[in-house]
């Protein structure tokens, strides 16, 4: 099942119409049936946009296998051999994902690898959590509040993600390990 068919699956599940769903997003009910019906995933912005609105973790957009059973109710382990990138064939606007949780659902904290593809350049997003991001790979160009900051390998920043802010990779691929800690859970 493709991202998009995902979106309706959730948005039904939740009796949510476009136009409800258009009200929670700020996003208009024509744009929602185009990302709904199309076969290119929303970018990154819009799915993160649409979590808030359908109060679940993106991974479910991404999920292949529900299947997957957790070591106990608290414990999800993901070992090496399982961890899969969940967008390598069809990458978000230049960005692809490796979540680093695939069991757990309701948790805080979301963590996964991201990678960014050179001369990715994101717009401006906001949502409603707190990031962590260390770069493990190349230089990412990071905007925030109307500052730009220039990162490289080994560096790392927290952030309020309610601010507006983008990222870009200029000169090369961009690999990233991304913490978010999501406030609607509470």
């Amino acid at each position: 099942m493709s991202i998009n068919s995902r979106i309706k699956t959730i948005r039904i599940a939740k009796g949510l119409t476009l136009q409800q769903l258009s009200e929670r997003t700020g996003v208009t009910k024509g744009y929602l049936s185009k990302v709904e019906n199309s076969t290119s995933p929303p970018p990154v912005s819009t799915l993160v946009n649409l979590c808030d609105a359908l109060h679940v973790d993106i991974q479910e957009f991404f999920d292949e296998d529900n299947s997957k059973k957790m070591v106990t109710g608290n414990l999800d382990l993901l070992r090496k051999k399982e961890q899969n990138n969940v967008n390598s064939d069809n990458p978000l606007g230049g960005y692809s994902y490796y979540p680093l949780v695939q069991s757990l659902k309701g948790k805080n904290m979301d963590p996964f690898i991201m990678e960014i593809k050179e001369g990715t350049n994101s717009s401006f997003f906001k949502h409603d959590s707190e990031e962590f991001i260390y770069v493990l790979k190349g230089d990412l160009i990071f905007e925030y509040e109307d500052v730009v900051y220039h990162l490289g390998e080994g560096d790392a920043f927290y952030f309020d993600s309610r601010l507006k802010h983008k990222f870009k990779a200029e000169k090369n691929n961009v690999k990233l390990l991304s913490i978010n800690y999501d406030y609607r859970t509470f």
